[in-house]
């Protein structure tokens, strides 16, 4: 649905992350239901009840025949979505959580012995708490805009800095919107005498660079001449952001600092 939804003007991304914000939010369901049943779980362990073990390996039956059909279905789409992994990694945990209840079922009716059934619920919340605290990881970073978890940072800067006549990379900004869609952000410096026409080629190359050898899809790139960009990759390849206000290091001419006072200087008279 988030896919298909346009920007606007107030959502300049889009929709994108609607999936993932659902993927987060079915995932911590998960994890509050395993931790539920562990309690449960826990106090049958203290205070063993009577359970009908006939009745619970039919309703397990049923259980993992349903969920194994409806897995079997998401499989497919699992490593595309986020959010598909979240329903899939639910039904599959159903699936052998119903497992788990039938040998459990098996046991109580053969044997008598209670804390089979405990035992097996224990069993299903681990599992069900390890998948699910992986995808609330995984949509964490998203929504953190962490850097891709697949993506060789070193190589990227190496693979933009090959480009000819690209001779330095600072504030770089690598992020994910949603499943799939990797976004990019950088400044770089170029020779002073690069001609406008000669500027635009070099970010188109860099683009197809990205695209094709690293699954960006969308970069934001700002070429600089090399004379105002006298930094070092160690010190500044990653911009420290500051609230209100991007810090750049770069150095900044005189006619853009004039600017900036008059600027703010209409903008103090206006209060008058």
């Amino acid at each position: 649905m988030g896919r298909k939804k346009p920007a606007t003007a107030k959502h300049t991304y889009g929709f994108h992350r609607v999936a993932i914000l659902t993927a987060l939010f079915n995932a911590s369901t998960l994890v509050v239901i395993a931790l539920f049943i562990s309690i449960q779980a826990i106090h049958r362990f203290l205070y063993p009840e009577p359970v009908g073990g006939v009745l619970m390996i039919w309703v397990a039956l049923i259980a993992i025949l349903m969920n194994t059909m409806i897995a079997a279905a998401l499989s497919g789409n699992v490593k595309g979505s986020l959010n598909i992994k979240a329903a899939f990694v639910h039904m599959a945990g159903d699936a052998i959580s119903g497992l788990a209840v039938v040998v459990a079922g098996v046991v109580v009716h053969y044997t008598h012995w209670l804390y089979a059934d405990p035992l097996a619920s224990i069993l299903i919340a681990a599992i069900i708490f390890y998948s699910a605290v992986g995808i609330v990881k995984d949509a964490s970073d998203i929504l953190m805009e962490k850097t891709p978890e697949n993506l060789d940072m070193a190589a990227l800067v190496k693979g933009i800095k090959s480009v000819p006549p690209v001779c330095e990379v600072h504030d770089l900004h690598v992020w994910t919107v949603g499943d799939g869609m990797n976004l990019l952000s950088c400044h770089v410096a170029l020779p002073v005498s690069c001609t406008l026409e000669e500027c635009a080629e070099v970010i188109e190359q860099i683009n197809k660079r990205l695209h094709d050898d690293f699954s960006i899809g969308h970069a934001t790139i700002q070429p600089e001449g090399n004379e105002l960009c006298k930094l070092t990759e160690a010190a500044n390849l990653y911009c420290t952001m500051e609230s209100h206000a991007h810090g750049h290091d770069h150095i900044e001419t005189e006619s853009l600092k004039e600017s900036c006072w008059w600027m703010r200087i209409r903008k103090l008279l206006r209060c008058f």
